[in-house]
């Protein structure tokens, strides 16, 4: 006798069927399997993952589909947590959690940046903007002729009015890491007259990871702030998760500034997703192979690009093209535009940037 399975069971299956043939492995190889949401336009604008987010998040978040009206439950929280605390080597009372790094910026911003901001220029302006808003002075140093951050000039800035100083590491836009060294020196010295925040969030797509970050301060009580993101090589910019990562103090401060409550689909999520190894290291691989092939074209085309470490791509386009961001609209481009003839370009599938490859040649005559 065969059984009928119920509505809501047919629509979990209906679910993981649609999941399973949208990603069907860990190949990457059929660009089908990239997850491009904006329909025929090709979206390289936000720096997110276009091959998605894990099978395992996605398991998660159907398993969790009951629970989508509830709040994420305490505990649940506190497990996401810890997870991360082990994986780091901290406690979880030093695992700060927010709706993406973009709330543990603004919430550095209202706890730490009421007075001065050092910060390089050009970079992730979010935490700035922010502080302004407060009313926060902000001291801009321009990056060095190799689009590093000049850590002496801004540690001439550092004064007895500077209430923060933010670094981002590999820097946004311009998609370079620094030293470690050198960075690493800059924000132990520097922490000991303010704190210091350092932006992660593209860390995870470097070869390098672990050594190149700066959590290593932050177990040696330093006064130092470090940010990541599942929204980048996780795949999940649309769940809004994130975390930092601080000494108890400047956790507590931080937590005492959160702004929205957790959704209970993105924290199963990124449960699930913290522990694939397997999806990250198969972004990553993923991601240089194709960021290598397109720098490879730019070559070619005798375009200036700087170093990039990230998922992205730092281009000069040339002065000429100042309203390259509408021509490539009428290329089904997303790009944004570019300033000062240079423009940010995300790393999307390979078949995407031979779309934008082939539509900058013809932009360019």
């Amino acid at each position: 006798m065969s059984i009928k399975p119920t509505r809501r069971e047919w629509l979990k299956i209906s679910a993981l069927s649609g999941a399973a043939l949208a990603f069907t492995s860990f190949d990457f190889k059929p660009e089908a399997n990239a997850q491009n949401n904006s329909g025929k336009l090709i979206k390289l604008t936000s720096n997110e993952n276009p091959y998605g987010f894990s099978l395992k998040a996605r398991a998660a978040i159907l398993d969790s589909l009951s629970e989508g009206n509830r709040y994420a439950h305490p505990d649940l929280v506190a497990k996401l947590e810890q997870q991360i605390a082990e994986r780091e080597g901290l406690k979880a009372e030093n695992v700060v959690l927010g709706t993406g790094s973009g709330e543990i910026l603004c919430m550095a911003a209202i706890a730490f940046g009421q007075k001065e901001i050092v910060a390089p220029n050009p970079t992730f302006q979010s935490l700035m903007r922010y502080a302004e808003n407060l009313g926060a002075k902000v001291k801009s140093v321009p990056l060095n002729e190799k689009f590093e951050h000049d850590f002496g000039a801004m540690t001439k800035l550092v004064g007895e009015n500077t209430s923060l100083v933010y670094v981002c590491n590999p820097n946004n836009p311009t998609a370079g890491l620094s030293p470690d060294g050198a960075l690493r020196s800059f924000c132990s010295e520097t922490a000991k007259k303010t704190p210091v925040f350092a932006d992660e969030a593209y860390l995870e797509y470097t070869d390098d990871f672990p050594r190149n970050s700066m959590v290593d301060l932050v177990k040696k009580s330093e006064n130092v702030i470090v940010s990541r993101t599942f929204s980048k090589i996780y795949g999940m910019a649309g769940l809004r998760v994130g975390y930092g990562l601080a000494r108890t103090d400047l956790a507590q401060r931080l937590k005492k500034f959160r702004m929205t409550w957790f959704n209970n689909l993105s924290i199963n999520a990124a449960l699930a997703s913290y522990s694939d190894v397997d999806f990250l290291t198969q972004s990553r691989r993923r991601n240089a192979e194709t960021r290598r092939t397109f720098l490879s074209e730019m070559d070619k085309m005798n375009l200036k690009y700087a170093p990039s470490e990230a998922n992205f791509v730092w281009l000069n386009t040339g002065e000429n093209l100042s309203d390259l961001g509408d021509k490539m609209r009428a290329h089904n481009i997303w790009l944004g535009n570019p300033r000062g003839g240079w423009a940010r370009v995300t790393i999307g599938t390979n078949d995407e940037m031979q779309a934008f490859v082939k539509a900058l040649k013809q932009i360019k005559g």
